[in-house]
């Protein structure tokens, strides 16, 4: 699909999502923005390829400095640019996988409105 902005964007989440599982820090973060943004930006060659930098960098924001409902909202945001993204380049599976994720994320963000955390008595 010619989509090289994309798969670069997909492979980085995959291992900044892991990344995120084991720290919280910033300059890891800062890292993984610098890393999406120097190779994804220059081989942007139409519009709708700035939708995956853009899920990306959301993501890559919300894994590290959020958590709860705003890290879910973030998540949201930016599985919103990915599903814009393969639905407007063709990518059928794609497109089902995001919408998958964006089902979960919302159930999820239900189950956790409707179920506060108890604060410790």
């Amino acid at each position: 699909m010619g989509a090289s902005t994309a798969a670069l964007s997909a492979g980085l989440s995959c291992i900044r999502t892991t990344v995120s599982g084991h720290t919280r820090s910033p300059w890891a973060m800062l890292f993984f923005l610098l890393l999406v943004w120097g190779l994804g930006i220059p081989g942007i060659t139409s519009a709708v390829q700035w939708l995956p930098i853009l899920g990306t960098t959301i993501g890559t924001w919300g894994l590290f400095r959020a958590q709860g409902i705003t890290l879910r909202l973030s998540m949201l945001a930016g599985g919103l640019c990915w599903t814009s993204h393969n639905l407007l380049i063709g990518s059928i599976g794609g497109s089902l996988i995001e919408l998958s994720f964006l089902f979960v994320n919302c159930h999820t963000m239900y189950r956790m409105w409707r179920q506060p955390q108890s604060s410790p008595a």
